[in-house]
């Protein structure tokens, strides 16, 4: 029979990679957000800090999958 630890390890790793993706990308979305100054890389600098918030995702929880 399985431990209860092997069972909820996949579930765990899947809702952790997705909070640190929410938040990372969430809180450069809001540092635009709030940025008093716009420029002409927001778009770049967004795209860049999406990516990197999958990527801390992915390799937050890519031991379990």
């Amino acid at each position: 029979m399985p431990s209860i630890r092997n069972v909820a390890a996949p579930y765990w790793a899947e809702f952790i990679g997705t909070l640190v993706l929410t938040v990372v990308g969430l809180g450069i979305t809001a540092q635009n957000i709030t940025n008093s100054t716009t420029s002409k890389t927001e778009a770049l600098n967004s795209s860049f800090a999406w990516g990197l918030a999958v990527t801390l995702g992915i390799w937050t929880s890519e031991h379990v999958s």
